[in-house]
């Protein structure tokens, strides 16, 4: 299992979120299926989530961190696939 931490933000409809929102993955590839069922509500919890919507995510937990600085952008690109990419 390779852990890593990710920090959701739902585009402009949500509050911009802090390193102290971060959340555990198992792997990258579940940050991508959280960012895709978050964008269609699937918990219904994550309404007008848009497109702009992504997960900054780091291979070691940044809380507590001087300068949390990404390793991974997980987004969606120009036509709504999951890209990752370095930060």
């Amino acid at each position: 299992m390779n852990t890593v931490y990710g920090m959701w933000h739902g585009g402009p409809n949500y509050a911009v979120p802090s390193v102290e929102d971060t959340e555990q993955f198992d792997s990258i590839e579940a940050v991508k299926r959280a960012l895709t069922d978050r964008r269609e509500n699937r918990d219904g919890r994550t309404p007008v989530v848009t497109d702009e919507s992504e997960f900054h995510v780091w291979f070691e937990d940044p809380r507590g961190s001087l300068d949390p600085y990404p390793d991974r952008l997980v987004r969606f690109g120009p036509r709504g696939a999951v890209r990752v990419e370095r930060a």
